[in-house]
């Protein structure tokens, strides 16, 4: 072990860039994603956090990068609540500092895992509690 980092209440998943340098972590207890920088977080992991954005639900779970690292696809997963406040949520995440939901997609219960189609352009969502899978274009 290098270092220990806080990353918000109830870590569940992460995400890294392309080029390896921002790491995105999912904060289930927190209802938001943490941007951190892999560099600082080898060298000064105390002043490692670029930025953090809401993810307008709750329990974010599952997150996926996409369009070139421009968009973070979010799982709000609800998973302790009626469901009322799970979504996929689409974060910008060009510039973590001012990351931010920019939209976000109605959900089957539970939504647990995203993942990335290989034309960069589709999302696959899986829906726990629903028993289903979703297919969600991103253009």
């Amino acid at each position: 072990i290098i270092t220990t980092v806080d990353a918000g209440c109830s870590p569940v998943r992460m995400a890294e860039t392309a080029d390896n340098s921002t790491l995105w972590v999912a904060a289930r207890g927190d209802n938001r994603v943490l941007a951190f920088s892999t560099g600082m977080l080898e060298v000064n992991a105390a002043n490692a956090l670029l930025g953090y954005a809401n993810t307008q639900g709750a329990a974010p779970v599952g997150v996926a990068l996409f369009h070139g690292g421009q968009f973070l696809a979010v799982a709000n997963s609800d998973r302790f609540g009626t469901g009322s406040n799970a979504n996929l949520a689409i974060v910008s995440a060009m510039y973590p500092a001012g990351a931010a939901a920019v939209t976000t997609v109605p959900t089957g219960l539970f939504p647990r895992e995203v993942n990335v189609g290989s034309d960069d352009a589709t999302l696959y969502l899986t829906n726990y509690s629903s028993g289903s899978l979703q297919v969600v274009p991103t253009q």
